[in-house]
């Protein structure tokens, strides 16, 4: 079964994290169920405000949702970061955005469906 990972750096998101990560889940349980291995997965860099705690407190109501934490080392570095955690996972596909709710996951439905039809051929 191919993976695809669902990777997004956070830093003091602690006002949009739950948002997001209810969103993106959504877009990644509807993978799954449909046989995709799928993952969310976000790294807190360094954040100065809750951003982490709020995200371990997700973590239980949110089963493809794995927060990492890491000391803050700016954007670019966390992508790397978040890209190979992915690879070390054993990731197929990696899909990167921002944690920042301007990339919602209704701009992701026709890319959903697009990757689902991809990675079940």
């Amino acid at each position: 079964m191919e993976k695809i990972f669902f990777v997004m750096p956070a830093y003091n998101e602690e006002a949009n994290i739950d948002s997001v990560v209810k969103q993106w889940h959504t877009v990644v349980d509807a993978l799954c169920q449909q046989g995709v291995d799928a993952s969310l997965v976000i790294a807190n860099d360094g954040s100065k405000d809750n951003t982490f705690k709020k995200m371990t407190e997700l973590k239980e109501a949110y089963p493809h949702f794995n927060p990492l934490n890491k000391a803050n080392s700016g954007h670019g570095a966390t992508l790397m970061f978040l890209y190979n955690y992915a690879i070390e996972q054993g990731a197929d596909y990696v899909f990167q955005t921002d944690a920042t709710a301007k990339q919602i996951r209704k701009n992701f439905g026709i890319c959903g469906s697009i990757a689902t039809n991809t990675i079940s051929k």
